[in-house]
């Protein structure tokens, strides 16, 4: 027996110690796009996590429109193309589904119809997927122009517009997105698939609540990130990949560089971007994060070790 845990020890301290190369596929919008998927990858590889990476990106859409009518705003990598083949013809380790003020049911069979495009290949019989949970659009200032002059015009209510409970006329909530995912993992079609959320909305909802109590660079707000009525500036775009990042990886993203302009941060701010990331991803129970850390792995094969040791001694 000891020789299997020994085994299997020793194989999950060499996969910890080589990391395999991650394929992840995006689909969603320009919220997707905000994340960041290039930079993603650029970061990724500075923490010895190689990807590669695809996606299809279709400005202003719900999911339910990318299903029925796609197209793309953004040229998706040529060795992958857009969703319509690239899920099925390729093998990926995750996919990220990114719905947008869709109807529950809508969004639902949306979703579905891409997570069964993606298991249409036998490859991918171990995909994970991911329902991204974004965040809601801000009100224009009246006479505003399309883009807001400067950081700081939006305004939102951030906490209580995601507290609301869902309808079909207000969609955009943590209400959507826990029924969404609870009724995508309880569906007999998705036995055996591991349907996950990256919650940057519970994420920029509990940073609202410590901007509140205390304030950092003059925020006291995440409504003070938003560019625009639907986007975030800088701030928020590092938020939505440092959140994918920890998701994917199941690791805090203390040390992951600025893959943004840094025209938003100063020391503390990022600090507290990455602490609250990791504490809501850690803590949430839709992320299935944390795993077991390499250190408990690594402390797993010396306590063989010394089990073994001690066993030659006896003898």
């Amino acid at each position: 027996m000891k020789f299997l845990l020994a085994g299997f020890l020793i194989f999950a301290v060499a996969n910890w110690c080589f990391a395999a190369e991650k394929a992840v596929y995006f689909v969603g919008n320009s919220l997707t796009w905000d994340a960041n998927p290039e930079n993603f990858k650029t970061a990724a590889a500075t923490q010895d996590h190689p990807l590669k990476i695809g996606y299809h990106i279709q400005c202003g859409s719900p999911l339910q429109r990318i299903v029925e009518t796609p197209s793309t705003c953004v040229t998706p990598p040529a060795e992958f193309g857009d969703a319509t083949t690239a899920l099925s013809n390729h093998v990926w380790d995750v996919v990220s589904l990114q719905p947008f003020y869709d109807t529950l049911s809508g969004g639902k069979d949306a979703a579905q119809t891409l997570i069964n495009r993606t298991r249409s290949n036998s490859g991918n019989s171990t995909t994970r997927i991911l329902i991204y949970a974004a965040y809601p659009s801000a009100s224009y200032p009246v006479g505003a122009p399309t883009k807001f002059d400067s950081p700081g015009d939006a305004t939102i209510d951030f906490r209580n517009v995601w507290d609301a409970p869902y309808s079909d006329s207000n969609r955009f909530n943590r209400s959507f997105y826990t029924q969404l995912i609870q009724s995508l993992r309880n569906d007999p079609a998705n036995a055996g698939v591991q349907i996950d959320m990256v919650p940057l909305g519970d994420v920029l909802y509990e940073l609202d609540a410590r901007l509140a109590a205390n304030s950092v660079a003059g925020i006291n707000s995440v409504q003070q990130l938003y560019r625009d009525s639907a986007h975030m500036g800088n701030a928020g775009k590092f938020i939505g990949l440092s959140t994918f990042y920890s998701v994917i990886f199941k690791e805090a993203p203390d040390s992951l560089p600025l893959t943004v302009p840094t025209d938003f941060a100063s020391a503390q701010l990022s600090s507290l971007i990455r602490d609250t990331v990791w504490d809501v991803v850690s803590n949430h129970p839709y992320t299935s994060v944390p795993e077991p850390s390499s250190a408990a792995v690594i402390s797993g094969a010396l306590l063989i070790g010394a089990l073994s040791r001690r066993e030659m001694r006896s003898n």
